[in-house]
């Protein structure tokens, strides 16, 4: 998300609105080192940063934020319905690349399909929304279904469960849909943050 549209040849990217620019770029360079994200732009990297994302796209350990008035995308459901999907069947039609081929993108596809085919969408609007919160364990960079515009997630979903539970009529509800959010968790770490290629791309998913 947030990523160049056309610097990769190796995948095309999902830049944000140009209207969310300020509400992103006036954040502290720190909030994005841990998703190996930077607000420096594409142009300003050093030759050896562009050389690596020109090769290997999401995949580099440095990904820029990217913010455009053409072809972006709102919220990552966006991004995944009108370029990640796609640019899969495409690749998968022709015998993939040696990005699309690569287990971290494999991982990445399966945890996505896996996601979207077990209802998952529903319930994280639900819970971004109602709940102010994006993920369960960690909190994310991007929230899944709420506009970019919004800022980035001010806290994952654990503790408004935990005060969910309370509630009798929620109790199943939230043990149900708790699985499904883990399962989008794993699916926002390749695929939110970036696809850094980092070990520890969440801040500690």
């Amino acid at each position: 998300m947030c990523t160049p549209a056309d610097s990769s040849p190796a995948i095309k990217g999902c830049p944000c609105p140009e209207p969310a620019k300020q509400t992103w770029l006036k954040l502290e360079e720190s909030l994005f080192t841990p998703f190996g994200r930077t607000k420096v732009k594409f142009k300003d990297l050093t030759a050896d940063q562009k050389s690596e994302y020109q090769k290997k796209g999401p995949f580099a350990e440095i990904v820029p934020m990217e913010f455009a008035n053409k072809d972006s995308q709102a919220t990552f459901l966006d991004c995944y319905q009108n370029v990640i999907k796609p640019q899969r069947e495409s690749a998968a039609a022709q015998g993939g690349n040696e990005m699309t081929n690569s287990e971290n993108y494999k991982k990445a596809e399966k945890a996505i399909t896996e996601f979207f085919d077990q209802g998952g969408k529903e319930f994280l609007e639900q819970f971004e929304t109602s709940l102010d919160c994006a993920s369960v364990c960690e909190t994310p960079l991007f929230y899944v279904s709420r506009p970019v515009s919004d800022g980035p997630p001010t806290r994952d979903c654990f503790e408004p469960l935990i005060e969910k539970l309370d509630q009798p009529v929620f109790c199943v509800v939230t043990l149900l849909t708790g699985l499904i959010c883990i399962g989008a968790m794993i699916m926002a770490i390749p695929l939110i943050c970036g696809f850094s290629g980092k070990d520890d791309m969440m801040g500690s998913p």
